[in-house]
């Protein structure tokens, strides 16, 4: 019987539908945009089937590569930014940190030593003392010291507000250098504070609305201590039935404001770099999580946790030299001894002094590493959902500068 050449029984003669794609593949030049290779077509083709075609670099003009970021880019990014603008990530937000905190400790300080302080040298200098009734505890604590939380949290108020106000305005500097810096365009300290200045009413408003939450929950704590304080000096009922509620409170209070920060984290950037007023950068923040929050919380207390844990080893060997200075220490609480109580206001304010300076230090180093991050997550969920990337891209290989990179872009309605 005889064989056609397109037999497939015929064991010594491969079909022809198999020799004419070697044929094209090895021995004739490649179709298509093959043929740029020469004979024998792209490198490493395997006759009849596909061929990895490797992808175009990706474009890394400054600090990161401008794609979505990943952890790693995250991590990179935020030291490489120090490159691009030391002075306007690092100096804006120590001196603001280190300002409110010694203004705070010190204050806190005052206020121990002039409303706690007579308590204990009263309590020491008695030759006996018993609490054995309510009216016991009115002459221990009198009215002027249950007084003086208002005027307390009053202070700490005042000192909350100027702080978010000046650090809202230091994060729109972080934020633009930031963005400057992922450009490879560096920024000055004047041209951070002059950027940022632009968009000042957006920061501002931004920084009151979050003032007015502080000082709400400052006003909530200070009234809910001086009723418990209250309860306690008249033997009233209403401790007991505060002290539950208001301490599981606490916990609820304190996840729901995480969850409503990590929901509005980009509003400062989204206020500085897109130009929009407080409510709107609000609502950006807001559509920009929507689908990335447990992403954008992951990351944000990984690096939380991390800048805590560094900053606490850089600070270490720097407390040891912090002048302490404590009540057990002089003896106070111990019945008829004798305790210079001049000496020990003298002693606390000295040392609020360097107990402030040191925590405006270490909160410093953690607002900056974080203000980066969170300008970095910005920039990354816009480049996942608006493309924001290209835009830079384009930019930087045409040789353009703007001020603040891909400002013209428009923000896509994150439907």
């Amino acid at each position: 019987m005889s064989q056609t050449p397109n037999d497939p029984n015929n064991p010594q003669q491969p079909a022809e539908g198999w020799r004419q794609p070697l044929q094209q593949g090895w021995g004739q030049p490649a179709s298509g945009n093959a043929q740029n290779y020469g004979q024998y077509g792209p490198p490493g083709n395997i006759p009849g089937a596909p061929y990895y075609q490797p992808s175009a670099p990706v474009a890394k003009p400054g600090s990161v590569g401008l794609r979505p970021l990943s952890l790693g880019d995250i991590f990179e990014g935020t030291f490489k930014s120090f490159k691009y603008a030391p002075l306007a990530l690092v100096i804006p937000l120590l001196i603001v940190n280190v300002i409110m905190s010694v203004a705070g400790v010190r204050y806190f300080f005052y206020w121990m030593t002039h409303n706690v302080l007579p308590i204990l040298e009263g309590i020491n200098t008695a030759d006996s003392y018993t609490i054995d009734s309510p009216s016991d505890l009115q002459q221990l604590f009198p009215p002027d010291f249950i007084n003086s939380f208002w005027s307390l949290g009053l202070v700490l108020s005042l000192i909350t507000v100027v702080g978010t106000f000046l650090t809202v305005f230091c994060y729109g500097m972080v934020s633009v250098s930031v963005a400057r810096g992922i450009a490879g365009q560096k920024t000055s300290f004047t041209q951070a504070v002059r950027l940022a200045s632009r968009k000042l009413g957006g920061l501002m408003g931004l920084a009151g609305i979050v003032s007015l939450l502080y000082v709400a929950v400052i006003v909530v704590f200070a009234a809910t201590a001086v009723a418990m304080f209250n309860s306690v000096l008249t033997g009233s009922s209403l401790l007991v039935s505060m002290f539950v509620p208001f301490f599981f409170l606490i916990p609820i209070v304190a996840i729901a404001g995480a969850l409503i920060t990590v929901k509005l984290f980009a509003a400062p950037q989204a206020a500085a770099i897109e130009s929009v007023g407080p409510i709107r950068a609000l609502g950006r923040s807001w559509e920009l999580t929507r689908f990335n929050f447990w992403r954008v919380l992951g990351i944000l207390l990984l690096m939380g946790i991390i800048t805590s844990i560094a900053v606490s080893i850089v600070s270490a060997p720097f407390q040891t030299f912090t002048p302490m200075v404590t009540a057990d220490s002089l003896g106070v609480g111990e019945q008829g001894t004798p305790v210079e109580f001049e000496q020990l206001r003298q002693s606390l304010m000295g040392a609020s002094w360097g107990l402030g300076i040191m925590s405006g230090i270490t909160s410093a180093l953690s607002a900056i590493v974080m203000a980066i991050v969170a300008s970095l997550l910005y920039l990354d969920l816009r480049f996942r959902h608006e493309q924001l990337h290209v835009t830079i891209a384009n930019e930087s290989a045409s040789g353009q500068q703007p001020e603040i990179p891909g400002f013209t872009a428009q923000a896509s309605t994150m439907r």
